[in-house]
Formats: C-alpha cells, structure tokens, sequence
C-alpha cells in the first residue's frame, strides 16, 4: 500500500466513526436575518460570550436596505435577534474588528461599495457610537485589517472597485489614520478579489498575499513593506486559467511553513507549497469539482486529527473532505449540512468555535438566512476514542527524544513527512516513559504514533 495512504489511514483512526455524527442539526443564528453580506466574531459587550456582528445588504442604494447587525450571545449557544447599530450606509459590503482609539475594545470598521469606509465606536456593555468616517471615500469593493508596516498597530487596507486599486490607510496609534495612500494599480484586464494577511516567510512581519484573475494575467502576489518600499513577490502568475479568487493561508503539508491554498475560477482547490526564502511551488490541484458540483471554501482541521481538510458547499449543500497531510485528500465526502435543510443558495461559510469546544463550527449565510451546524468532534473523539496522553520533549530534538504518557504504551512508529516509516519498537511490557535514539534520522520533520491499547495518537516534531 502506499505509504502516503496508510499514513492517512493510521491518523484518521483516531477520529474513527465520527463522521455519521460530527455535525448537529441546522441552527438559526437568529430569523429574520437575511442578506448578510460580512460578519464577524467578538465578544463585543465583555460577557464572556463570543458575539456576532454582521453587514446586511439587500443590494439597493438605501438606508432601510443597508444595515450593521448584533446579535449577542446569550449564552447555550443561542443569539438574540438583530440589533441595529447603524444603517447609515448607501452599499454596506464587509465589517472587520479593529481597536481604532486605543481603549482596548474592538470598534467596527464598515467598507461600503458607493461610499468607502468607516468606523463605529465599541462603547462597551452593548452599546456603540454613530458612524465616523476615516480618510477614504471612493468606491471599494473589500478591506482587510492588518499590520502592514509592523509598528504595532494594525492598518486597513482597500480594494477599490473601479479602477482595481490597493490602497493603505496607515494606522498612526494615536486613534487616527494617515492619509490614504495607493500602493498597487492593476494592470489592465487584471481585477484584485481578495487578500490576507501572513508571515510566509517566517521574518517576524506580515505580508500581504493578494489575489487577482481577469483576461490578460492571473496572479498571486505577495507584497511586503520594508521600509516605506513595498517589496512585490509573485507566487503564482498565469495567462491562462484559473483566475484566483480567494487564498486560503495554512500548512498543507505539515512541514512547519504556511502553504497557500486558493479557490480558482474553475471551482476547484490548488495550493502552492511553500520551500522557504520567497520560494513556491507551481500550481497544485488539490481537487478539481467543477463549478456544476461544489464550490471550493478553504481549509480547516474539521475532525481535529492534526490535518487540514476541505470545505466544499453548493446550493443548500455544504460537505468536506479528509486531508492527509501531504497535500491529499480523501476521496470521501462527509456531509455537514443535516435537516432541516439549508433554505436558498449557499453564498459564503465561515469556521469558528462559537462553544469553545475545541472544534470549529460551521456558519453559513444564503440571501434567505443565517445559519450553523455545531462541531462534536472534541465530544466524539472523548472517553470511547481516547488516546494516550502524551508529551514529546524536547521538541525539537537532537539525539535523542523522550515520550512520557498518562497511559501504558504498547509501541510507536516513526515516519518521515512523506508518510515512509523510518523506526518502530514495540514493548512485551507495557512502558510510560522512554527515550528515542534519533542519531540515524536526517533533519527535518517527522511524525510518530503511539500506540496505546486500542488507542493510539500522532504528534509532529522537529529533528535538529
């Protein structure tokens, strides 16, 4: 059997059976609570509760159509119904989190298509100011919060919807913003969809990794500022397709540096592996559903076996698919959506641990409501798929490493990160502390299972 294969079975073993039940039935956030368009997750009044602040939109250039949302958590997992905050707005598109005058609470910043951006004060206790406008007043159609310049404080940055602009409002710390300032125009044919923030290259600083498709050139672009220049790295460009409509930022592979997994034009998921040093691998199918079956929505370790799976939804549909860790998927499809069923056509799913579970929830919006279906994999893999607890130190190792487990091991197998078993032992008498001899592994990183009774787990370390 291939060894990649078998290594993606040993890990999926200890999550065993949790697909027939891992997700619960739907559940409304609140009714009446269409047209979403953005939201977000914070505890905003300082209960405890992670609440949810969202952008409702219906697509018409009106105040009654145009609205920013709270639904606070009331704690048993339900929220209240929507509460106002503003509806100021002529084409509210997206809201982000951002503690603008420094007193330690989240205020909201609002992207509106027709008229830019702006931002309503957290009063706290549940309360909010008015909408305040910051120096961008343009079309725009997102915006991404992040610390672009590493001072400390985190920045925002617009897409301009005419003219496929970047454009940076630097945060000056002392609850203000600079003047806008452009820093990258398209060229022709070519329109920006997306971008996130990351430290790709380990450095300590966030770059800013955007994504673009269109007629002429289709793009990954990494863009780092290094004083007051914006270094431009290219991670993937074509003239062909698929256009990039969304990166996704996560280790595939498990090697310790963050991969960058995209949606294309074409329905389908592609990553780029990540070598080190600004290096990338070419284009890299991860699945290819066609834009007739499923919508690809990015990675999450759903059944938190240590291993990034994918997210895939299509009209009232939303499903995922098992990662190996190297870069595979597991040809089966687990279906997350249950009854009642989804009312309209999925636009958008988002991951969060609304119950602090441990697991991440699904959320989903449709032009008809706002949903989500909870996550029992913590749950399902506790007491009947416990494993042994165990510690790994140091980590990373040299020579040597040392297991030390709550429960009796029966044994353990090494494997390199290509799923190749490189050392094994096996114990007539049950042991809970042992050291590894790691002089014959090369550096690098590897993952051992440990195999206690019935029960085993797989943890990654590093060899120095």
């Amino acid at each position: 059997m291939n060894k990649k294969l078998l290594f993606a079975l040993i890990a999926a073993n200890a999550f065993m059976g949790a697909s027939a039940q891992q997700f619960g039935n739907r559940t409304l956030v609140a009714p009446s609570a269409n047209y979403l368009k953005s939201f977000v997750f914070h505890d905003m009044d300082d209960d405890g509760d992670i609440d949810i602040v969202a952008a409702r939109s219906t697509g018409s250039v009106s105040s009654s159509a145009n609205e920013v949302l709270w639904f606070k958590n009331q704690g048993s997992n339900t929220f209240s119904a929507k509460v106002l905050i503003s509806s100021d707005y002529d084409d509210v598109s997206t809201v982000r989190l951002l503690d603008i005058d420094n007193d330690g609470k989240k205020d909201i910043v609002v992207g509106d298509r027709e008229s830019g951006v702006s931002w309503i004060k957290n009063m706290g206790s549940g309360f909010f100011g008015t909408k305040q406008l910051l120096p961008y007043n343009s079309f725009l159609s997102t915006l991404e919060v992040g610390d672009i310049n590493n001072d400390g404080f985190d920045d925002i940055i617009v897409a301009e919807l005419s003219n496929d602009t970047m454009t940076l409002l630097r945060n000056n710390g002392t609850g203000g913003f600079h003047p806008a300032t452009s820093f990258y125009i398209a060229p022709g044919g070519v329109n920006i969809y997306s971008f996130e923030f990351a430290d790709l290259d380990m450095d300590q600083k966030r770059e800013l990794i955007v994504s673009t498709g269109g007629t002429t050139a289709k793009k990954i672009i990494q863009f780092e500022l290094n004083e007051d220049v914006y270094v431009q790295t290219n991670i993937y460009t074509s003239s062909s397709s698929p256009s990039i409509y969304q990166s996704y930022l996560t280790d595939m592979d498990n090697d310790g540096l963050v991969d960058v997994v995209s949606n294309g034009s074409d329905c389908g998921g592609y990553w780029f592996k990540n070598f080190g040093n600004n290096v990338y691998s070419t284009i890299t199918p991860i699945s290819l559903t066609g834009c007739n079956n499923f919508n690809f929505a990015g990675p999450a370790d759903l059944d938190l076996d240590g291993f990034q799976d994918f997210v895939f939804f299509r009209y009232g549909s939303i499903n995922y698919r098992k990662g190996t860790g190297f870069g595979e998927l597991d040809s089966t499809e687990i279906l997350i959506t249950g009854t009642p069923a989804i009312v309209g056509e999925l636009n958008y799913t988002e991951m969060f641990d609304i119950d602090s579970d441990g697991d991440l929830d699904m959320f989903y919006i449709t032009d008809s409501e706002f949903g989500w279906f909870m996550n029992n994999a913590a749950a399902l893999a506790t007491p009947e798929h416990a494993v042994s607890k165990f510690t790994l130190y140091p980590n990373p190792a040299t020579s040597q490493i040392r297991i030390a487990s709550a429960n009796a091991i029966d044994s353990y197998k090494i494997y390199e990160s290509t799923g190749k078993l490189v050392a094994n032992a096996s114990f007539p008498n049950a042991i809970t502390d042992c050291n590894i001899d790691l002089s014959g592994l090369s550096s690098g990183f590897y993952f051992i299972e440990i195999q206690s009774g019935s029960s085993r787990e797989i943890k990654k370390f590093v060899k120095n």
